[in-house]
């Protein structure tokens, strides 16, 4: 695996624990949060996390075009 994509794979996962913070700042959140997930099949956070990873990443390349 090349170093950038290891390096964007940190970036993400970095970001995604920031985006859990702000989440989670609220009162009750974390146990909301957590019963959400718990309804979720097994993979199916990865395949949207992956599904939006793509439509950002198509984003910014049409926007780097223009």
């Amino acid at each position: 695996m090349d170093s950038r994509v290891k390096d964007e794979e940190y970036l993400l996962h970095a970001m995604g624990f920031e985006t859990a913070n702000v989440h989670l700042g609220g009162a009750g959140a974390r146990r909301a949060i957590t019963r959400h997930l718990a309804d979720y099949p097994k993979g199916e956070l990865r395949k949207a996390t992956l599904a939006m990873t793509e439509s950002v990443d198509r984003d910014c390349k049409n926007w780097r075009r223009r």
